[in-house]
Order: C-alpha cells, then structure tokens, then sequence
C-alpha cells in the first residue's frame, strides 16, 4: 500500500499536479484543518539573500536586464517574451537612441533582444528599452571640429565687418 502511494505521489510531481491534492483524492480523507504549529507563514520560503533567488531569467524587475525572443511587431513597437509567459513592450522611441521609422528597420519576429525593464504598470503591463542598454553616443565637440569652417567664418565675419563699416559711412555721409 505506501509502495503504491509513493508510486502515485511521484508520478504526480512529474505531471506539475499538486501532490497534496492528489494524495487526499486516493485516499478519501478530507484535508486536515491547518493547526497554529503546521501553518507556514507567508514569509517562509522567500529568499532572502541573492544566493537563494531564483535565476535572473524567472524574476523580472525594475531596473532588470532581460532577454527574449520578439514575438510581434507593431507599427508602434515590439512585443518581447519573457520568463514566465508574460510579455513586454518596447516602445518604437525606445529601440534605438537615433529615429526609428520603421520597427521593421531594426527588429524582426523571433530576434532575440536584450532589454532593460524601465516600468511595471499596475495592470501588469512590462515597458522595456534596448536604447537604455546601448553605450552613451559619444560627445560631440563642435568647436574647432573643422578648420576650413573656422577659416570660412573668420573670412565672412571681416567681410561682414568691412560692409557694416561701408554702409554706416554711406549713411552718415548722406545725412550732412
């Protein structure tokens, strides 16, 4: 007879059904009412340092990098599959740090993508960035960038300066 059960209780494990629900159903006993000594405590169980976690992959977050395949595309963005079964957005502004015209341009259904969760809205919806992930574009420094330019200027700017004085000149000789 426990032989048996123990068969049972572990086909039941391979099958993801709870066991508890099982063992109950064969043996026709009504669950025994939960006693203050056997109540577990909503706390127990929980990881409480990063050793115990589960894998990065199974949590999303806030601030977490994930990785999953593109499931659909829209005209204003990419739907990601992540851990879980659940499924995120990336935002068309999002895709890339230069203009994205077309999603298409960037992204096709199953790429897969990494991205960073910037937002969990309260109706389960994930917002994602792959432009968040991207390295920072290089700073531009503008001055002095061109030579022929700065030569150009200096050229306009006495030019300039030549006329302003012909022109005042004319004026101031026009009014005597």
């Amino acid at each position: 007879m426990l032989e048996d059960e123990v068969e049972q209780i572990e086909e039941t494990e391979a099958s993801g059904t709870p066991t508890t629900e099982v063992f109950e159903a064969s043996s026709g006993s009504e669950p025994a009412p939960e006693s203050p000594e056997t109540a577990v405590e909503p706390s127990e169980g929980v990881p409480e340092t990063a050793e115990e976690a589960p894998a990065p992959s199974a949590v999303v977050e806030v601030g977490a990098v994930v990785e999953g395949p593109v499931q659909r595309i829209t005209p204003y963005g990419a739907f990601i599959s992540l851990p879980g079964g659940r499924f995120g957005l990336v935002h068309i502004s999002e895709i890339d740090r230069n203009y994205v015209k077309d999603v298409h341009d960037h992204l096709r259904e199953g790429d897969t993508v990494r991205a960073k969760v910037l937002t969990i809205k309260e109706d389960g919806k994930i917002d994602l960035s792959i432009k968040a992930l991207q390295d920072p574009q290089p700073p531009v420094d503008r001055r002095h960038s061109d030579p022929n330019f700065e030569q150009m200027l200096r050229k306009f700017m006495r030019q300039s300066e030549e006329r302003q004085v012909d022109l005042k000149r004319s004026v101031m000789h026009k009014r005597k």
